[in-house]
Order: structure tokens, then sequence, then C-alpha cells
């Protein structure tokens, strides 16, 4: 059904207005799972010391 996405498309767009975001960058992860992987990135990764 076409409505919903369309709908969709408005509220996105009156938000990015409302914020001034200009770009938006989409993602095929979850929510859950790109805070994860960003959190796993910001950790410095130091080998031990042998």
């Amino acid at each position: 059904m076409v409505l919903p996405r369309v709908a969709g498309a408005v509220v996105l767009h009156t938000a990015m207005t409302a914020l001034q975001v200009n770009e938006l960058e989409v993602s095929p992860w979850a929510l859950r799972e790109g805070v994860l992987l960003r959190y796993i990135e910001s950790l410095s990764w130091n080998a031990p010391g042998v």
C-alpha cells in the first residue's frame, strides 16, 4: 500500500525541516545493532603486551 509510505515520507520531511537536517544517512542495520557497532568502533583495541 502506497499511502503509509507517503505519510512516512511527509513526516520525515517535516522532521528534517524542523530540525534543520539537510542529509540523512540510511543504514541497513537496526537501531540496536547500530548502537552496538558504534560502541565497538569506539573501543580502543590494544594488543596484550607479551
